[in-house]
Order: structure tokens, then sequence, then C-alpha cells
């Protein structure tokens, strides 16, 4: 493998303990040169040039929504787009296949962070159900009165 570049170099001193290189490459965006780096817990844009000095942009892959490859004529670039905004990420200049294969581990990393929320959204409805379950039970069983049930369920619910 050649010569990292400085604005890759850079991006990897900045990553924290845990967190591993996906995928690098070199790009602009909005006219400004350097490089993204895909971890396996966000997406960084940094440079590290004369004139643009150290910057880094990062987004956590559960704010990301989708990205899209864009081919006209000769021009390519990825756009991406953040969750809840109208912010667009536009990386042009890398070649088709770096911005092809940061399209693929965004939508992997987009879905499974869908995934591990469905889980998480699931244990949450079935824990609610339980604690009422519980609680009608002691009801039933005399352990509770009416208000004392309603305010424990009022309570359940609106965790």
């Amino acid at each position: 493998m050649g010569k990292k570049s400085k604005h890759i170099s850079y991006i990897e001193s900045l990553l924290i303990e845990g967190e591993t290189i996906l995928h690098s490459h070199e790009c602009s965006k909005e006219r400004v040169f350097g490089a993204v780096v895909l971890t396996n817990k966000r997406l960084i844009f940094g440079t590290n040039g004369l004139f643009t000095g150290q910057t880094t942009e990062e987004y956590k892959y559960e704010r990301l929504g989708s990205a899209e490859f864009i081919n006209k004529f000769a021009d390519h670039y990825l756009n991406i787009y953040v969750k809840n905004t109208q912010q667009v990420i536009k990386l042009y200049g890398a070649s088709s296949e770096n911005l092809n294969k940061t399209k693929s581990i965004i939508a992997q990393k987009i879905e499974e962070n869908a995934s591990e929320a469905d889980t998480t959204e699931n244990n949450v409805n079935y824990s609610l159900a339980d604690e009422l379950l519980k609680i009608a039970e002691l009801k039933e069983k005399g352990h509770l009165t009416d208000t004392e049930f309603e305010l424990l369920k009022a309570k359940i619910i609106n965790q």
C-alpha cells in the first residue's frame, strides 16, 4: 500500500479508543480538498492543508438518512443526506469505486442502526407491557387500590 495522505493521517490521529477504519479516500467537499474516513462509529471529513489548516466534520451514522451516487457525464459525486435536516454532504473527485464503496458502507451502517433501534424499541414495548400486566395482577389480587393502580399505570405509560 502507498503512502497515506496528510489528510488521512490527520484524521487517523483523531480516532478514539475502539474505533477502527473501514474505508478512507481523498476527495473534496464544497471545493475543499481533504479526505473522508469511515470508521465503525462515524463518518469523518477532514483537511490538513496549508490554506485550510486542520479541520474536521464528523457525523455519527444514526444521523445519516441515506447516500446516493450520482454519475452525470464525466462528473460523479456522492450525496449523503443528514436526517431531519436539509443538509446534504456532497463528496467529489474520488474515483467511482471509492464513492460507491463509501455509499455501501454508509448504507450498511444506517441499516445496522435501524435494526438496533427496532430491537431497542421492541424491548421497551415488551417491558412496558410486562409492567402493566404486573400491576394489573397486583390490583386483581387486592394489593393495589384503584387509585394506586391508575397512578402506577400512568407513571409506566409516561416513562
